[in-house]
């Protein structure tokens, strides 16, 4: 037979699951305002030498508000970010999943609501070790805007364990696909009009031609 539990321990019971931390994997300490919720994720738990992963600055806006995409529209400035990163390593610029139509009165912007992940790619020096920890630093920048747009910034910090092969991380796994299924992609046509256009100059290289009078 079960015993209701106390009074106390029961008030206890309901409270911890509300006091726990938010933990979400291998994702930075999070820079907050009451508009924004801003993280840099990885999509990997443990990275491997020399082998490029996707990382992602993390975004979470309160309703009402929104940033900008890497083409605004007719105002506004996109996410910036900058890395320092170790010897041998590198990272990409942001790639920009696909916007959100933003009206503004007369205007129209382009960017981002609720939530959106940017993705971008980080390689690791290919003479870490298994064991090392390979630490990223980032500072980013970012506008935010309702009716009126407040500038904000956050530093970012994730230390990775190196092992022989990438680990993935299945915390953030659907963020990053999300993000990846919401690239631009250039439609097929577009695609066949390129090729078109390459075989056409590969054509004419080496040729002639009379001039025009």
């Amino acid at each position: 037979m079960l015993r209701a539990l106390p009074p106390l321990l029961a008030l206890l019971s309901l409270a911890l699951p509300a006091l726990a931390p938010e933990v979400r994997a291998l994702e930075s300490t999070p820079t907050r305002s009451e508009r924004a919720r801003m993280t840099l994720a990885s999509s990997l738990d443990a990275v491997a030498p020399g082998q490029p992963f996707r990382l992602g600055l993390r975004q979470v806006l309160a309703p009402g508000w929104h940033t900008y995409w890497r083409n605004p529209g007719d105002a506004g400035t996109p996410p910036e970010i900058a890395f320092t990163l170790p010897e041998g390593a590198s990272a990409t610029g942001f790639e920009w999943p696909a916007p959100e139509r933003i009206p503004f009165g007369p205007l129209v912007n382009y960017g981002y609501e609720n939530a959106v992940l940017l993705p971008l790619t980080v390689t690791p020096p290919a003479t870490l070790r298994p064991g090392d920890v390979f630490t990223i630093e980032a500072q980013a920048s970012w506008l935010v805007c309702e009716k009126v747009c407040i500038p904000e910034e956050g530093v970012f910090r994730l230390d990775l364990p190196v092992e022989a092969a990438p680990r993935p991380d299945p915390a953030l796994a659907a963020d990053f696909r999300a993000a990846e299924a919401a690239l631009p992609r250039p439609s097929p046509g577009t695609r066949r009009w390129a090729s078109r256009a390459r075989r056409a100059r590969c054509g004419w290289r080496g040729r002639t031609f009379p001039p025009p009078w």
